[in-house]
């Protein structure tokens, strides 16, 4: 058996983790305001903290996100979009893209991020 928690390979987990480590910029978009309508989209678990955030003047909508253009839409209509999506990639082997899999439930998920950033 392996011992894996020796100080070096503690020491190569620390700085594998920091140079694959990305910071989002807030400019300002978060908190969620109070009051705004959000889009929640995708696989999400529990919005009752997203609700509790807009409070009760404002309005959270969930789509699933397996109807694309119905979740564009909702995207379009809404002040805010929170958009949940995954993969199911696994350790010990490589992915060709960052794209989301082909094949999935999720697969036209790319395409409706791309129509609600506009991009």
């Amino acid at each position: 058996m392996f011992q894996v928690t020796t100080s070096a390979s503690v020491a190569s987990a620390r700085s594998l983790s920091s140079k694959g480590t990305v910071l989002l910029r807030n400019e300002g978009l978060l908190p969620l305001a109070r009051g705004k309508n959000v889009a929640v989209i995708g696989l999400a678990d529990s919005i009752h903290g997203i609700r509790d955030a807009v409070g009760d003047s404002g309005s959270v909508v969930f789509n699933c996100g397996m109807d694309v253009e119905a979740a564009v839409e909702l995207a379009k209509q809404s002040d805010y979009a929170v958009v949940f999506v995954g993969t199911l990639s696994g350790e010990g082997s490589d992915r060709s893209s960052l794209s989301l899999d082909v094949g999935t439930e999720w697969a036209g998920q790319n395409q409706a991020f791309w129509c609600m950033s506009g991009a």
